[in-house]
Order: structure tokens, then sequence, then C-alpha cells
């Protein structure tokens, strides 16, 4: 089965997000990533967990959750 299409924004726009809580930390490598919780739980991601994300046409790669984003109302 395939999955559902997402998308992805910028760390920096988390900011945009008023009431937002983050459990984990921000994302701070190549291959770390901060996912929605939703979405997350949706998976049976948490945090710690490694995920295959595809991105801008490339093969899957392999992330590291680092961070779960509960964004208000979602």
């Amino acid at each position: 089965a395939q999955d559902p299409a997402t998308a992805g924004h910028g760390w920096s726009s988390t900011r945009l997000l008023a009431g937002a809580r983050v459990e984990g930390r921000a994302p701070s490598g190549a291959k770390t990533v901060a996912v929605d919780a939703a979405a997350a739980d949706a998976a049976g991601l948490a945090v710690g967990d490694r995920v295959r994300v595809v991105a801008g046409g490339r093969p899957a790669a392999a992330y590291r959750v680092s961070a779960l984003v509960h964004a208000p109302g979602a």
C-alpha cells in the first residue's frame, strides 16, 4: 500500500504555530526531522525512532525523529 502524501516545512515554521507544543528537540543535523504529532501517532512513531522520508524526488532516506510537534487544533 502506498503511504498518503504529506507536506514538509522548515523548523522555523513552528514559530508560526501559536500555542504549539514541542516534544523533543529541534532537528540538529542533516539526518534528523521533526514530525507532526498527529502523523507520528498514525504511523506509530516516537522521538528517537527512525523513519524513511522521500523528498524532492530523491530515493527514500533514513532519518531520526528528534521532535514531535503538537499543533493546536490538530
